[in-house]
């Protein structure tokens, strides 16, 4: 799409970005995390977020949601090659599920182990995974 706007939400537009999220039952990012979010005339329409630890280790990717009319016009894509190509963000990692394989794949992740991840991640992914079959898919 021509006209979308690829940016990292801050102050004021955070809201917004964190709003588009929470209205389509989203997980909302906390005022400490990395937003990004796409933009068509000024409405969000597509958004994630990346929550970083304490320790500054490997960032966790969260909620990447594009509005259904706009799926599957490269705007997920996009939105995470912007954030890949961010200086200084470090790698980062997402739960998905099996049926994202080729997406995550084609955007160049590759399959993480969990055994992998840091402990706190592991945590997360256990308890993500009681609920759900997922993979982990790391950027780094």
């Amino acid at each position: 799409m021509e006209h979308v706007v690829y940016k990292q939400m801050v102050k004021s537009d955070f809201l917004l970005a964190s709003h588009f999220l929470k209205q389509h039952k989203q997980a909302t990012a906390g005022k400490n995390d990395h937003l990004f979010a796409a933009l068509l005339e000024q409405k969000v329409i597509a958004a994630v977020w990346l929550t970083q630890p304490e320790d500054n280790q490997l960032l966790w990717m969260r909620s990447l949601f594009v509005e259904t009319k706009y799926r599957h016009q490269g705007i997920a894509s996009k939105l995470l090659h912007q954030i890949q190509n961010l200086p200084g963000l470090g790698d980062f990692v997402c739960f998905a599920k099996p049926e994202l394989q080729n997406f995550y794949l084609q955007n160049g992740f590759e399959i993480i182990d969990h055994a992998d991840l840091p402990e706190w991640l592991q945590q997360k992914y256990t308890l993500y995974q009681s609920h759900q079959s997922l993979m982990i898919f790391g950027n780094g």
